[in-house]
């Protein structure tokens, strides 16, 4: 049986220090074993990859960034601040979905079959939700691929994306804030 230190073998260490005649090549030894044993340690593995999207978050602010870089925000209404959307660590997603509404009796529509998926990590920046469709008998699947998602901070997710549809000659982006809550 080989003894170790801090996981590496331990091998005529011992003989060799209590033989050593000259204090400094015993002070230096010394050095070299520690930064053996520090260097054997387990501790130096990486933690675990956890991505930053994982978690609860509620939407915020939503705004518009236009060409000259400048952007123009606002809250988003008491009733959207009350939806929720999920991203879990096996890749399920949920979502909730209450509407524009500045009514403190907020009510949550009936209706919207996308409210549960999955989400894959396609790049630092970029993700892909499926929607999937909970009705019974319908199969659609909803892809989303926003611009891009990026953390300001670890509590602060921005959704930046395009939509053709709404742009005008001088928005490049629209963007919606969320604050995560778990």
């Amino acid at each position: 049986m080989t003894n170790v230190i801090g996981g590496c073998p331990l091998k005529h260490y011992t003989y060799i220090l209590l033989n050593l005649k000259s204090n400094t090549m015993k002070k230096v030894l010394y050095i070299v074993l520690a930064l053996m044993i520090s260097a054997c340690s387990s501790s130096d593995d990486p933690a675990p990859f956890v991505d930053p999207v994982i978690g609860v978050w509620k939407p915020v602010i939503q705004g518009a960034i236009f060409n000259d870089g400048s952007e123009l925000t606002e809250a988003v209404s008491v009733c959207e601040q009350k939806n929720r959307i999920t991203f879990m660590a096996d890749g399920a997603f949920s979502q909730t979905d209450y509407q524009e509404s500045n009514d403190p009796d907020c009510v949550q529509p009936v209706g919207n079959p996308f409210l549960t998926g999955t989400w894959t990590r396609l790049s630092e920046s970029k993700y892909r939700v499926e929607l999937i469709c909970s009705i019974p008998n319908c199969n659609d699947v909803e892809v989303e691929i926003p611009e891009s998602i990026t953390f300001p901070n670890p509590n602060v997710m921005r959704v930046t994306d395009i939509d053709e549809d709404d742009l005008t000659d001088d928005i490049d982006f629209y963007f919606l804030e969320f604050e995560r809550v778990q």
